[in-house]
């Protein structure tokens, strides 16, 4: 079917005939998973596309007969088990049909990432986009699920000298941003000299990252400078601070 421009929303319905189940989903010419029985168009302003397909689906377990047999295990296909997790990486069977992934390898595009991490996070589980950094947050795909981080989510932390950090709310002291962050923040410290005693005695990874403007696009070095920190728990990463003696 096809939508024409115009605004507002609107919402597209696929259902199948006894004994099928929809095997592809092509939005605006691209193929899309998950697979999903509905699809809205939101603020529609431009043209668009869906085509659904849709595959035999004999014993009505959700997945198509076509799909199953590219993957025979046990008795003649298709008999895989919608329930079971063939590759133990949390995803049921008919959770890997529906994301396009491979039921009998935990990362289906050999990324590094496996792939309920990558379906939970909004990551493509069938192509390999470890270098990509959807937030803009300096770190990639890969970096974020190895930090334990949102890849679609920037979590960034402010510091700046007497509670000065631009337009950036909440502005800390650098020890009152390592107690507020959670594991996987990177700390954004402006440029100036602080004389404050840091510790980290908390078992979570932070980065602390110097010479930012009051705007925090913009680094440069040896312009932050901090006192040694002590991190007898938890790791800190340091980037373009200087120890001050």
């Amino acid at each position: 079917m096809s939508l024409s421009s115009g605004g507002g929303s609107h919402t597209v319905v696929m259902t199948s005939d006894a004994g099928y189940t929809l095997a592809y989903l092509e939005i605006d010419d691209q193929f899309t998973y998950p697979l999903v029985s509905s699809y809205t168009f939101s603020n529609v302003q431009a043209d668009h596309s869906l085509t659904a397909y849709f595959s035999l689906d004999s014993d009505g377990d959700g997945m198509s007969d076509f799909w199953e047999m590219q993957y025979p295990v046990g008795p003649p296909p298709p008999n895989l088990n919608p329930n079971d997790d063939l590759d133990s990486d949390g995803l049921t069977n008919l959770q890997e049909y529906l994301n396009g992934t491979n039921p009998l390898m935990p990362d289906s595009d050999a990324d590094e990432m496996p792939d309920k991490w990558e379906v939970e996070n909004g990551v493509n589980p069938s192509k390999n986009d470890a270098e990509l950094d959807p937030d803009n947050d300096g770190f990639t795909n890969l970096e974020e699920y190895q930090r334990n981080s949102d890849p679609n989510n920037p979590d960034y932390i402010y510091v700046g000298i007497n509670g000065n950090c631009g337009d950036k709310t909440p502005c800390y002291s650098i020890q009152e941003a390592i107690n507020a962050s959670n594991t996987g923040s990177v700390i954004k410290i402006a440029q100036g000299t602080y004389p404050e005693s840091i510790t980290l005695n908390e078992s979570k990874s932070l980065t602390l990252t110097g010479g930012w403007n009051l705007s925090y696009d913009t680094q440069t070095a040896d312009t932050t400078f901090i006192q040694a920190p002590a991190a007898p728990q938890g790791s800190l990463t340091l980037q373009m601070v200087t120890i001050k003696p």
